[in-house]
């Protein structure tokens, strides 16, 4: 039996062993003629313990039992629709003389009063399920007020956090890194500014402090005079284009030198095809010239000479005191191949017109230089000179045989360690 029954059960136990005669009429007639009267305190008390032992029991089956909503519902229901049946009294005559002890007359009206109080307690609304309904719907709607509190809270929260975050940012101080390649440098030299870093969003203007201006996170510009500079940078807002902050940096810069050099030619190339190299430039520490790919250093002046025709780059690097440098390059042109002016053939016979052989620049050489002429087939040694005023004769070594009519071959080795080469042909005409 689940606990509802059994609750059920009790209470109609309780209330069922009190069976007694309802007719109030008949116990009426026999208190009148046996005039006695009830104890009423007695039939008090005894009621009052009745009605108090009712309600205990409804209240611990409440509590202890604790059936759900539904079933309290149900049960009060089934109380509502269960009808206690009467109980069937014997039938007493009005003239009947018979004496009824007081005790029966005190049971009577207890049951009497027990079945009054049962009916009330059935007659009463069923409030009990409605009391918890109402109890969970107040605490639901004080969840929900809550649940609304504790949102509008946040809210306010974060609309406070939005607030501070606008007063921040707008009252925030610019924290900016600027990198510059060079802070001391020379003329025609390029300075390059870059922004690293930026807390806010800004627009960046630039002065250079000698009359030209720029925009942007990265700029860079050519100064063209020596001297000291400022470079100013004014940081705006991008939202209202308020003035944020201006940064001033110091830029030196240091003086160029000139690279400038003269190109001296022989006056007669073809003879002599020697070129000379002037360097022009001023207040120097180091020069440094280019010549197809070779360098000479420390020289003001340099001579060279060309011996075949073509354009030449000559290249000239100079750097003063504060290591600014400049550089300069011009072309050279030579027009004729040179070989020291050697002709292409002599008759040795005697008549004083083209007797003898030897290469006519090397006078010009102004260097040591050795002449030696050979037989092409064999190989064979037939002259040796290093004087340009002994030129060979056609004959062996100039004293012996004379050589037969040809081409014989010659070289002109020269203190520097230049060499030339070419033919010489012999004949008699």
């Amino acid at each position: 039996m689940d606990k509802s029954k059994l609750f059920d059960q009790k209470i109609r136990d309780a209330v069922n062993k009190y069976e007694v005669p309802f007719d109030d009429s008949a116990w009426k007639n026999i208190e009148s003629k046996i005039n006695v009267q009830p104890k009423a305190k007695i039939i008090n008390w005894k009621a009052w313990l009745i009605s108090t032992a009712a309600a205990a029991a409804l209240l611990v089956g409440y509590f202890v039992m604790n059936p759900s909503s539904d079933e309290i519902t149900g049960h009060a229901e089934k109380q509502k629709t269960e009808v206690i049946k009467p109980i069937e009294r014997e039938k007493i005559p009005d003239n009947d003389n018979s004496i009824v002890d007081e005790s029966s007359n005190s049971e009577g009206e207890e049951e009497n009063e027990l079945l009054n109080e049962e009916e009330e307690i059935n007659s009463r609304p069923e409030r009990l399920p409605l009391i918890e309904d109402e109890s969970s719907l107040i605490q639901s709607n004080i969840d929900v007020a809550k649940v609304e509190d504790s949102k509008e809270e946040i809210n306010n929260q974060e609309f406070q956090l939005d607030n501070n975050d606008d007063t921040e940012s707008s009252t925030e101080q610019l924290a900016l890194s600027v990198n510059i390649n060079k802070e001391v440098l020379c003329e025609n030299e390029q300075v390059r500014l870059v922004i690293s870093r930026c807390n806010i969003p800004v627009e960046l203007s630039w002065d250079f402090g000698d009359g030209e201006l720029a925009e942007g996170s990265t700029v860079s510009h050519v100064y063209e005079e020596a001297g000291s500079y400022q470079i100013k940078m004014t940081a705006r807002s991008v939202l209202d284009e308020e003035l944020i902050s201006t940064e001033n940096y110091s830029i030196v810069v240091n003086p160029s030198p000139q690279a400038e050099f003269d190109i001296d030619k022989s006056e007669n190339m073809a003879a002599y095809p020697e070129v000379t190299f002037s360097s022009l430039s001023e207040q120097v520490s180091d020069i440094e010239w280019k010549f197809a790919g070779k360098s000479v250093q420390n020289a003001s002046v340099v001579d060279k000479l060309y011996r075949k025709k073509g354009s030449y780059s000559i290249g000239l690097i100079v750097k003063n005191q504060f290591q600014c440098s400049d550089t300069l390059y011009r072309n050279l042109v030579i027009q004729h191949d040179f070989n020291l002016l050697a002709p292409n053939a002599f008759s040795p016979n005697g008549d004083g017109i083209n007797d003898t052989f030897i290469p006519q620049a090397l006078p010009y050489l102004n260097q040591g230089f050795t002449l030696q002429v050979f037989e092409p087939k064999t190989g064979q040694l037939i002259f040796e000179s290093s004087d340009f005023t002994i030129p060979w004769n056609g004959n062996i070594m100039n004293n012996g045989n004379k050589m037969a009519d040809g081409a014989y071959a010659w070289s002109v080795i020269t203190d520097d360690g230049s060499v030339y080469k070419g033919t010489i042909l012999i004949t008699t005409e």
